[in-house]
């Protein structure tokens, strides 16, 4: 599943108000739903996506050819899994 969000993956903490937040390239799906600071979509959506197996890779749309890098299996913005 592809997640678009204007940030380009998933962050530590909130990157339009923290200068340090760190992008994550891979993290788990308990790790987005454990992690409070980590908001990158509804609990209940990741909870979806983690009966179903489904990873999720979270991407800013905007950005040049993203999805199509993404579809085609590149390490674009940041994978649930």
């Amino acid at each position: 599943m592809l997640k678009a969000t204007k940030v380009d993956g998933v962050y530590d903490k909130d990157p339009a108000k923290f200068e340090d937040a760190k992008r994550l390239e891979r993290l788990t799906y308990q790790d987005a739903v454990a992690n409070d600071d980590i908001k990158v979509m509804d609990k209940a959506a990741l909870g979806l996506a983690l009966e179903q197996t489904m990873p999720v890779i979270v991407l800013n749309p905007m950005q040049p050819d993203n999805i199509l890098r993404a579809v085609h299996g590149e390490q674009v913005g940041s994978y649930i899994s």
